[in-house]
């Protein structure tokens, strides 16, 4: 997605209802109220924003639970990723407030050489199928 306009059209964002059902399972609107992605899609689709964008679209993990619960499938990370892209094309630097952590613990739950040891806790009588 190279523009707001093309992502606009294949996010879906248009099918935004203010539901409110991204709000309630994101983690970052739970940790901060006023990061809310339903008026952050509402503030692109009712105005010809150019310039220094809204701070909040750093805030955001792309953890796709918006996407999950969205009945409409309105894809708000892709539209998020496109923001950012649109930012850093103009010179904008912003530090992402995650600074990458997720990233992080996705490349060390993904090594191969990774060895699980989640039940090592468990008695050893106790057979596991």
């Amino acid at each position: 997605m190279n523009d707001l306009s093309t992502a606009i059209k294949e996010t879906k964002a248009r099918l935004c209802l203010d539901c409110g059902k991204c709000v309630v399972v994101c983690p970052v609107s739970r940790h901060d109220p006023a990061f809310n992605p339903r008026i952050i899609i509402q503030k692109y689709l009712n105005s010809s924003r150019s310039g220094r964008r809204d701070e909040s679209i750093w805030s955001c993990f792309e953890c796709l639970m918006c996407l999950e619960y969205c009945n409409y499938q309105v894809d708000f990370p892709s539209f998020i990723t496109t923001l950012r892209s649109e930012d850093f094309q103009n010179g904008l630097k912003v530090q992402c407030s995650h600074s990458g952590v997720l990233q992080s613990v996705m490349r060390m739950m993904s090594a191969n050489d990774r060895v699980q040891e989640r039940l090592d806790w468990l008695p050893e009588d106790i057979i596991l199928t």
